[in-house]
């Protein structure tokens, strides 16, 4: 096994956020409308509870799994995987039932925007 300097581990570490940033600022956008969606059903705390959540799932895609597109989303990494790290990573977390109903929310809003990844997203619902 090869040994990186600190130099080529930050410089991996940027070329991999270059690589995410198209998928990062596309569900952040999405996430933004989502909140504007909610707030007119729902109340401010509410809201914020399903953004919030949503945010952990875009922290999670973007940090710790190698997606880099909408279909590159598996159903364990929607499901399983996601909880465990939440579990693992995140004091004070939503119970995963929450979380669960969080991201349908989210799919469910999503799918309705009926952008260029409408089948990738109808896919990833019917994961949950």
């Amino acid at each position: 096994m090869s040994v990186i300097n600190f130099e080529q581990y930050l410089m991996a570490i940027t070329a991999r956020e270059e690589i995410v940033q198209p998928l990062k600022a596309y569900l952040e956008k999405m996430n933004e409308q989502f909140n504007d969606s909610l707030r007119d059903k729902f109340t401010k705390r509410t809201a914020e509870k399903h953004t919030s959540n949503i945010e952990l799932f875009i922290m999670y895609l973007c940090d710790s799994t190698n997606v880099i597109k909408v279909n590159d989303i598996t159903i364990e990494i929607l499901n399983s995987k996601f909880r465990a790290w939440c579990r693992s990573k995140v004091w004070g977390a939503d119970l995963e039932h929450d979380i669960h109903i969080s991201l349908r929310k989210f799919l469910q809003f999503a799918l309705k925007q009926n952008d260029e990844n409408y089948l990738e997203i109808k896919r990833c619902l019917n994961y949950l």
